[in-house]
Parts: structure tokens; sequence; C-alpha cells
């Protein structure tokens, strides 16, 4: 039987209570829980790896709300949220998904069957997602090196080194040259949103002209 090890970031015991007794009868996997009642003692357990999926209540002691989000995700992007809380409200969990959380579940409104199904599709479309932005990261990483040896080779033959060209063989090894660059250009934009999509790089968003 399939493993996981959830983090549940709740400050009400007896929720964290009745979570723990759902997951301990669910019967399609095994679930490990760690309970934790603030933001900061959370962040301190995530930055030691090996949670598999995090179960956040929006309203903590110490954060509240999309932030909670955003700061768990400021310290794993590899680790799937899955929000648990009163608020029954579309719009909020439209905009909790937005910003990065896996599912969004009312308590009250789920049983473990339904607890236990979140979970391990969390789980699973986070592997894929990052499997996925591996695979384009590698492909356009693999796109680059070709591109690069058109570029130098046509410098070269529009230099003369491979003997002596015309006016207008020069103008079109110019157009081979600066479409080189702009595809270079593009796979390195692509790359670099791949590289963000998989959380090797870390947006740091700060007020600008």
């Amino acid at each position: 039987m399939i493993s996981y090890k959830l983090l549940l970031i709740e400050d009400n015991e007896d929720d964290a209570v009745a979570i723990r007794e759902m997951l301990d009868s669910a019967r399609a996997a095994r679930f490990e829980l760690e309970w934790v009642g603030h933001l900061a003692a959370a962040l301190d357990r995530l930055a030691l790896g090996n949670i598999d999926a995090v179960l956040l209540d929006l309203s903590l002691p110490d954060s509240h709300g999309f932030a909670s989000v955003e700061k768990i995700l400021g310290q794993t992007q590899q680790t799937p949220i899955i929000v648990l809380t009163v608020l029954d409200d579309e719009e909020i969990a439209i905009k909790t998904v937005q910003a990065g959380a896996q599912d969004y579940l009312t308590k009250g409104s789920f049983d473990a069957t339904l607890l236990g199904r979140a979970v391990r599709y969390a789980v699973e479309r986070k592997r894929m997602e990052q499997e996925r932005a591996d695979f384009t990261a590698m492909i356009a990483h693999d796109l680059r090196s070709p591109l690069m040896s058109i570029i130098a080779i046509g410098e070269m033959m529009h230099d003369g080194r491979f003997g002596p060209v015309s006016k207008e063989q020069q103008d079109w090894l110019r157009i081979v040259e600066s479409s080189g660059r702009r595809l270079i250009d593009l796979v390195s934009d692509f790359l670099d949103l791949s590289k963000l999509e998989a959380g090797h790089i870390h947006l740091q968003k700060a007020p600008t002209d």
C-alpha cells in the first residue's frame, strides 16, 4: 500500500484530531500525519523536506488567507498544498488555487475517502507538473547547442574563413545569424520559464517603475 507523509497546519486541536482520525480510517493509502499549529513551525518543518503534501488551514495565529499559501510556496515549490477551511466561498476557492494551492476543501463537507483522494490526486498532479517542467527544460537546453553551432558557422562564413563570399551571400548570412540569435533568445526565455515552473527559480516580487 502506498504511503504519504503529510504536514497538517491547523491551530484548532479538535479539527486536527478529526482530520487525523479520517486519515487513519482511509483504506486506499496509508497516511502519516505531522501536526503543527503555526505557519512559522510549518516553514521550519518544510525546510527539512520529506513531506508529500501540506494540509493548510487559512486562519492561523501567525498568518491568514492567501499569504499562507504564498509563504509555503516560497519555502517549497514541489510540495502540493490542499486548503482545508470553514469558508465555503467559491471565489476564495478559485483565488486560493490561483495562488498555488492544488485543492480547496470545506471543513465538514468531506469524509475520509474524499480527503484521501484529494491528497493522492494532488501529489500525482504535482509529480506530473514536475516531470513536464523537467522535460521541457531539457528540450529547451538541447535546442541551444545546435542553434549556437548554426550561428557560429554563419559568422565564420560571413567573415570569409571558408572562402570568398559575395555581397548577396553576406546579406543572407546576416539573416541566418540574426534569426539564429532571435531563436536563442526565445529558447532562453522558454528555459527560464521551465526552470520557474519546476521550482528552480524563485520570484522576488518588488515594486518597479
